[in-house]
């Protein structure tokens, strides 16, 4: 599932594409930017749905390179409200801007050993 899903950097691009189709090479590439989208939907709320807290994110191979990831320091306060050591993010997933909550992304909170610590949906609206 994860070899069959686009990456972030590729629906980023993919998003940018259908919100600017007059950017587009051609009609072919708006049609491939939809067929990611569509997988990215598909996909991606089943692989949210195999991540769970306490597994590493090597246990998911293809994982992190599918995703956006953020790293938060040291002295910054964890996404999952902890504190200490450095610990990271990653995001993965389609937001469109219809919905504050969307069905197709998530982010997953892990720690520096890799190990995850939450999963969670991202609120747009805040």
């Amino acid at each position: 599932m994860l070899n069959d899903t686009p990456s972030q950097v590729i629906l980023d691009r993919c998003k940018w594409l259908i919100k600017h189709p007059d950017k587009a090479r051609d009609k072919s590439e708006i049609d491939w930017a939809h067929q990611q989208i569509e997988k990215a939907q598909t996909n991606v709320p089943k692989i949210r749905a195999f991540l769970k807290p306490g597994n590493s994110v090597f246990d998911y191979p293809g994982l992190i390179s599918c995703g956006r990831i953020t790293y938060h320091g040291a002295t910054r306060e964890r996404p999952d409200g902890a504190s200490g050591s450095g610990s990271y993010s990653l995001y993965l997933g389609v937001f469109l801007g219809f919905e504050g909550i969307g069905k197709s992304d998530f982010q997953m909170n892990f720690d520096e050993k890799g190990v995850i610590t939450g999963v969670e949906d991202v609120d747009w609206l805040l």
